[in-house]
């Protein structure tokens, strides 16, 4: 995919962009799934062959409309052929971007707000997908190896996006940004009849390890302390989801290093000021 292409794209609002893919792919030509009931993808709605993903126009509206469980809970006019699109897979990035800009109502004023802005995870998924075409390159199956032939040289454009992404949310958060991380070795978890202290935290940030008064180790989700995070712990943490993945740790490490250290500072600004296009808070 050609940057140029990519910035063109960025600029386009939600709707526009849908439209541009259905006239630069063509429009789909069988609703996703096959009854009502959404227990059946239609088999005949992938494109995988040609490179391409299938994105729910509506996910905008809704959420997870591929999910079975959760699609048969939602409208089953979102499912219809005229309300999918066809993409790449930094195309579905930049649709993902686009709707987490749409679903913002505000600015960000708390270090929640910061997790929340990823509304229903699909920006991760979407992450993990590409970060693992870049760990497996070498792909022997056909779908999946023509998918990433359209993005194979686009790597440092897709680390460009996501830290504009990280740039649009620290644009956008106007609560205190300075205090250090709360995570940390050493920090004080209070519950409601003790205080802990944290004697360790994995790798990607999500558990750490506790010592009770008792002198007992437990080891907890990072969710039992949200309300104590920093700022700088919650993007972090959105960073740490972005560069991972489902196999080798220490090229996640390589992506979150190159995402932290990207320093293409003009394409970064100028790629965070036009993410603007979509925000309706």
């Amino acid at each position: 995919m050609e940057k140029e292409e990519i910035y063109k794209e960025l600029q386009m609002t939600y709707d526009e962009l849908q439209h541009y893919l259905i006239d630069k792919y063509g429009g789909a030509l069988y609703d996703y799934f096959l009854t009502p009931e959404c227990k059946s993808k239609n088999k005949k709605v992938g494109r995988g062959m040609e490179g391409l993903f299938c994105h729910h126009m509506d996910e905008d509206k809704g959420g997870n409309l591929g999910n079975p469980p959760q699609a048969s809970l939602q409208p089953f006019e979102w499912q219809k052929k005229e309300r999918l699109v066809y993409c790449n897979a930094i195309e579905h990035l930049i649709l993902h971007m686009k709707i987490a800009v749409l679903r913002q109502k505000d600015f960000l004023r708390i270090p929640d707000d910061v997790e929340r802005f990823f509304t229903t995870g699909g920006i991760f998924m979407i992450c993990k997908s590409i970060n693992d075409m870049f760990l497996h390159s070498e792909i022997s199956v056909a779908w999946a190896k023509r998918c990433f032939e359209k993005i194979e040289n686009n790597y440092q454009d897709y680390i460009i996006l996501i830290k504009s992404l990280l740039t649009y949310i620290d644009n956008c958060y106007v609560g205190e940004k300075n205090k250090k991380a709360f995570l940390e070795q050493g920090a004080k978890v209070h519950f409601a009849n003790c205080d802990a202290e944290i004697v360790g935290v994995s790798t990607k940030r999500d558990k750490f390890l506790l010592r009770m008064p008792t002198g007992e180790n437990k080891a907890y989700s990072r969710y039992i302390a949200m309300n104590q995070f920093e700022y700088a712990d919650q993007v972090d943490y959105v960073t740490r989801e972005m560069s991972s993945g489902y196999g080798e740790p220490k090229f996640y490490k390589k992506i979150y290093d190159d995402i932290v250290n990207c320093d293409s500072v003009s394409e970064i600004t100028n790629y965070a000021e036009i993410l603007k296009v979509d925000y309706r808070g």
